[in-house]
Formats: C-alpha cells, sequence, structure tokens
C-alpha cells in the first residue's frame, strides 16, 4: 500500500510505475490513494503513516459515538459501550497502525455506512440511502469482501414492506445501486483505461460470487 501510495503521489492517479507502466488491476486501491493525499499534504516522511492511521482509529471512536448517541435511551449506557470500543480500537486496529494496513481505514468506513444507512431507513431518505451506496463501495474499494453487503441491503429494502408499495421498494434498491456504481467508478475507470477491461475491484469474476 505504502509503496503504491508514493507511486500515486508521484506519477499522478493511474498509478504509473517509473517506468511509466501501470499494472491493469490492484487491490484495496482506496488505502493507497488516500495515504497519497497524506504524503502530499504532510510529507513523505513514513510518520504521514502513523498520522493517518491513528487519525482512521480516532474516527472509529467518533463514528461509534454517533452511531449510539441517538439509538440508545440513556446516555451513560452509550458511554460505557464506547469506552468498550476505545481500548478495542486502540489494542487491536492500533496494532496495525506502524504500518500501512488498509483495515485502518476500512473500519471507519463500515461504520460511515451503517450510520447512513440506519439514518437512511428511519428518516426514509433517498438521498441517505444513495450516500450509503457510495459508502459501500468505498469500503469495497478498501477492502472487497464489503460487496457482500450490496446483495444483503438490496434484499432487505426489498423486503422491508415499512418502505410502502412494491414498486417503491424496487425503486430504492436501484437508488442503492446507483450509489454504489457511483462510488466505484472512479476505480473502474481507471482500470478501463490501463486495461480495456471492465474490472471491478477483484481480480476474477469467480470471487464476485465468493464475496
Amino acid at each position: 500500500y505504502e509503496g503504491y501510495a508514493r507511486l500515486i503521489a508521484r506519477n499522478g492517479l493511474i498509478l504509473k510505475d517509473d517506468a511509466g507502466i501501470a499494472t491493469p488491476y490492484f487491490y484495496y486501491p482506496l488505502y493507497s490513494y488516500a495515504l497519497a493525499v497524506v504524503h502530499i499534504v504532510f510529507g513523505d516522511d513514513f510518520s504521514a503513516v502513523y498520522l493517518f492511521n491513528f487519525i482512521c482509529i480516532s474516527a472509529v471512536i467518533l463514528l461509534m459515538w454517533a452511531f449510539l448517541r441517538n439509538r440508545i435511551a440513556y446516555g451513560v449506557t452509550a458511554l460505557v459501550l464506547l469506552i468498550a470500543v476505545a481500548p478495542f480500537a486502540s489494542k487491536y486496529l492500533g496494532a496495525y497502525a506502524v504500518s500501512a494496513f488498509s483495515d485502518n481505514l476500512f473500519a471507519p468506513l463500515v461504520l460511515a455506512m451503517l450510520l447512513s444507512c440506519v439514518t437512511a431507513f428511519t428518516r426514509r431518505s433517498i438521498g441517505w440511502l444513495f450516500l450509503t451506496g457510495v459508502l459501500t463501495a468505498l469500503g469495497a474499494a478498501a477492502r472487497p469482501s464489503l460487496m457482500t453487503h450490496v446483495a444483503f441491503l438490496g434484499l432487505a429494502i426489498l423486503l422491508f414492506r415499512q418502505l410502502g408499495e412494491p414498486a417503491r421498494r424496487l425503486g430504492w434498491a436501484i437508488v442503492f445501486a446507483a450509489g454504489f456504481v457511483v462510488g466505484l467508478a472512479p476505480f473502474t475507470i481507471r482500470n478501463w483505461i490501463v486495461s480495456r477491461k471492465f474490472v471491478l475491484l477483484v481480480s476474477s469474476i469467480v470471487q464476485l460470487p465468493y464475496y
């Protein structure tokens, strides 16, 4: 990830190496792009990796608070749960803070996606659902296993009768899918430019049903 980040910062978004050759496919692209931005802003020193990882860990704690604060009747209970999350994040995510590791970005993206998803259902908001699709795509760009969420949430929307008639539910599912496509588009377009092949975030079509 660190090697890719430096190539992006040095040679641009297409991710060409110093010989001008771009790989047609690469795993977990978002972390390297995010890390490249950190290097551009804060410098090429490896301490930028530490800084970015601890920002991501802090975001996990803040997002968990945002997720809990309106969904638990008593503030003390939410505070106790948050206190439980903090050492967990520090121990299990912090253990990888000394290296370029995509899970540090994946964790806050998953929490942001869940917060957006619950808000969409609570408020019956198409806009929040579209954002959920975008965040799902970005999370999948950090770790492709989140592609599983697309099928499960799509099915949940179709089965959630409180949203209204089947046609309305289908419309909601399409909005979510549209958000996912928009979030995934930059990575797919990049791979199309490089390889002239329709590549999502996995190297083989066989991997899609696996995820």
